[in-house]
């Protein structure tokens, strides 16, 4: 008898343990460590700003200025918002956020200024000239 109430009470635990869903998150957003390879490459914008998209380096660069490399601590991606946290040393540890809004398969924007991707050779000319 004993045996068979402890049977019954485990076969109730076990249903009711697996019809009791497991709570999960709903946030959309994802965290990544470097960039993702569709999104690597040169980036130009119209504005006077070139930027380089490398799997964990943005280089961000003045045509005839100077350019800054950061080393990418984490990336959190929802929908087509990325937000990329980085780092640089330069005396001591400088982080920045870029938000970029993804709004083509080529393009992005960042505070405001629109960057599309173009060639190497085409970004090292806008760079230099």
């Amino acid at each position: 008898m004993k045996l068979r109430k402890y049977v019954l009470l485990g076969a109730a635990g076990l249903v009711l343990g697996t019809g009791i869903p497991f709570a999960q998150s709903t946030a959309g957003a994802s965290t990544y460590h470097s960039i993702p390879s569709s999104m690597r490459g040169y980036y130009i914008s119209s504005s006077n700003q070139a930027m380089w998209l490398r799997k964990h380096t943005i280089t961000d660069a003045i045509p005839q200025g100077d350019a800054d490399s950061f080393h990418i601590s984490r990336i959190n991606h929802n929908g087509h918002h990325y937000t990329i946290h980085a780092s640089v040393y330069m005396g001591n540890t400088v982080h920045v956020t870029y938000r970029l809004n993804r709004y083509a398969k080529n393009k992005f924007s960042y505070r405001g200024r629109y960057f599309h991707k173009v060639s190497k050779s085409h970004h090292y000319y806008y760079v230099n000239h």
